[in-house]
């Protein structure tokens, strides 16, 4: 595994990941952000790209 240095993870990167991780829902993270959805998703997977795991469940949920 190759060791990940500041290069590979921006403060971007680590922003988009804690406005998630608060808001528990990507539409209300990327709204606080200013950006949209499909750019946030990038972020967080280049989060784990870099970081070589996953961070986030992806799994559908179904509220009922």
């Amino acid at each position: 595994m190759t060791p990940v240095t500041c290069v590979d993870i921006g403060i971007q990167h680590l922003r988009c990941f804690l406005a998630l991780a608060e808001e528990q829902h990507v539409t209300w993270a990327a709204d606080r952000l200013g950006m949209s959805r499909p750019t946030l998703s990038r972020q967080i997977r280049r989060l784990e790209e870099a970081l070589g795991r996953s961070l986030l469940d992806r799994s559908t949920r179904h509220h009922g």
